[in-house]
């Protein structure tokens, strides 16, 4: 699975680390419960290991995911996207 955001343009988003999407191959770190939280926002968190940089105005999250059998489509849902507020991260 990879996830990119990109401004309403279709251009990526411009930010700091140069990190234009997050992927398998990306370093997150697991939650204890073997979850992964990816943190989307304009201002970094404390640790950016699972940050995803976006811009301050609109934009489009992309979730491409890679699958060698349809069938799992049948029970696979996709992830929950919640917002929370900047004070609750790391």
């Amino acid at each position: 699975m990879r996830l990119r955001p990109r401004q309403r343009t279709q251009r990526k988003l411009d930010n700091p680390i140069d990190r234009y999407c997050i992927n398998d191959r990306s370093g997150l770190k697991a939650n204890d419960d073997g979850s992964v939280d990816i943190i989307l926002s304009e201002d970094a968190p404390e640790n950016t290991t699972n940050w995803l940089p976006v811009g301050d105005g609109g934009f489009h999250l992309y979730m491409r995911i890679y699958t060698p059998d349809m069938d799992v489509l049948d029970t696979w849902t996709a992830p929950a996207i919640t917002e929370i507020a900047p004070s609750n991260v790391n």
